[in-house]
């Protein structure tokens, strides 16, 4: 009396079979997930002090530079040519007797405002919207002080800042 229940069936020990061989494969994959991303994470985080490393040392180094012009600044600044005269002096030596300067003072001043306009979209791509209003004057003024000319332009700009969209 044997009932179709009793006899193995082929597909069973197929099953069998083919779960035993993927078992054994696939054991050694276990935990290799958790370890590539603990990997991961310790390369960003090496990656993260690279960066902050490179920040402090472009930040010394261009304080360096700031002190450094403010250094050598009176040694670059231009001096105001002046005219003079030589004349003979009682032991006959040349002296020189300093005149007028050669050219006018020239005052130069410079004012400005910048406004944030918003937010626009142009050709799809969102742009903050900065704009840069600007006065030049510069006025030249004689020996004594006294103004002999103005000249006042005035400058409207704008600056358009990508926005990063997420």
């Amino acid at each position: 009396m044997s009932s179709e229940h009793d006899q193995l069936d082929p597909d069973d020990s197929l099953d069998a079979t083919l779960r035993e061989f993927f078992a054994g494969t696939l054991n050694g994959q276990i935990g290799r997930a958790e370890r590539e991303f603990q990997l991961h994470l310790r390369k960003q985080a090496k990656a993260g002090r690279r960066q902050r490393t490179l920040l402090i040392l472009a930040f010394a180094g261009s304080m360096a530079a700031m002190i450094a012009g403010l250094w050598a600044s009176p040694l670059l600044r231009t001096l105001v040519p002046v005219k003079s005269e030589l004349t003979l002096g009682k032991s006959g030596s040349p002296q020189t007797l300093p005149t007028t300067p050669v050219s006018d003072v020239v005052e130069h001043v410079t004012k400005s405002q910048t406004i944030d306009e918003g937010v626009m979209l142009l050709e799809g791509t969102p742009m903050r919207v900065y704009r840069r209003q600007a006065i030049d004057q510069v006025n030249t003024l004689d020996g004594n002080d006294h103004l002999k000319s103005q000249e006042t332009t005035p400058s409207d700009t704008l600056v358009f800042v990508k926005m990063n969209t997420y």
